[in-house]
């Protein structure tokens, strides 16, 4: 509803947790997907960088410089563009989904990918199960097998990326 680019918007996020003091801070990633175009700009700041599954399966984590938390973080951020082809996947997730006291942040992240490239339906299935809530039930049941055991958050947001028809 504020309407500010990315970058803009975690400025003012970061001046009010710093206003909390120092003993304060937060992860923060925000994006704007403008369908007109497939294009999804982001910040982030000490948050994990987008996934995206493209339409041939491929899975990669999105590059963009990565700012300190909130409340630590020194303006201006960085912003990085990605285009989104129609019917790719945009996966947002927070560490607490994919880092635990026994597991890597980078073990995670390939625990993610490699989850997400088998959750994707196969050509033969009838589409039963196969849509993103199917996926989003496969990564956390093989990223957060025991929820009880949680030490930290741990958030998950896939979104199925469609562009306008240009007469729209």
């Amino acid at each position: 509803d504020v309407g500010m680019p990315p970058d803009e918007l975690l400025g003012h996020l970061n001046n009010q947790v710093s206003r909390l003091g120092e003993d304060f801070s937060a992860t923060c990633l925000y994006a704007v997907y403008d369908p007109t175009n497939a294009k999804c700009t982001y910040a982030r700041a000490g948050h994990p960088p987008p996934a995206v599954v493209h339409p041939d399966g491929t899975v990669e984590c999105a590059s963009g410089a990565l700012a300190p938390p909130l409340g630590a973080a020194h303006p201006p951020f960085d912003t990085a563009e990605m285009e989104l082809p129609e019917g790719s996947l945009l996966v947002l997730y927070t560490d607490g989904l994919v880092k635990s006291r026994t597991r890597h942040i980078d073990e995670g992240l390939d625990h993610l990918k490699q989850t997400l490239t088998t959750a994707l339906p196969k050509p033969d299935d009838d589409g039963e199960g196969s849509g993103v809530s199917r996926i989003c039930e496969a990564i956390t049941s093989s990223l957060v097998p025991d929820r009880k055991k949680l030490s930290d958050d741990a958030v998950l947001l896939v979104a199925r990326m469609h562009r306008l028809p240009p007469e729209n």
